[in-house]
């Protein structure tokens, strides 16, 4: 899948394959939760992301991907709302999760 980098963050999704020939010295896995996506979550992130430019060696680098299922109610003009798994109503079963992971 695409993936692209937006200074020290990457978007991608789970089949990304692609990497730079240049690999950062740090790569930072970020998973967004419930019903988020990557983009919103990277927001979210922005104080981390900044003190870590401070703590961390230059060339580290936040890889935030998105979950493999959209959430069948997102309103238009809200962010993409994103699942890691499906769950049945009960709670019983969880589709998707060995997709996920």
């Amino acid at each position: 899948g695409p993936s692209s980098v937006f200074g020290g963050r990457r978007f991608g999704t789970l089949d990304s394959e692609e990497r730079d020939c240049d690999q950062p010295s740090m790569r930072i896995l970020c998973l967004h939760g419930f019903r988020q996506c990557a983009l919103t979550f990277s927001e979210q992130c922005k104080d981390l992301e900044d003190a870590l430019g401070g703590a961390v060696r230059p060339g580290f680098e936040l890889e935030f991907l998105d979950a493999p299922f959209l959430f069948k109610e997102t309103r238009a003009g809200r962010p993409e709302q994103r699942l890691w798994w499906l769950a049945s109503d009960d709670g019983s079963e969880y589709r998707g999760w060995e997709e996920s992971v």
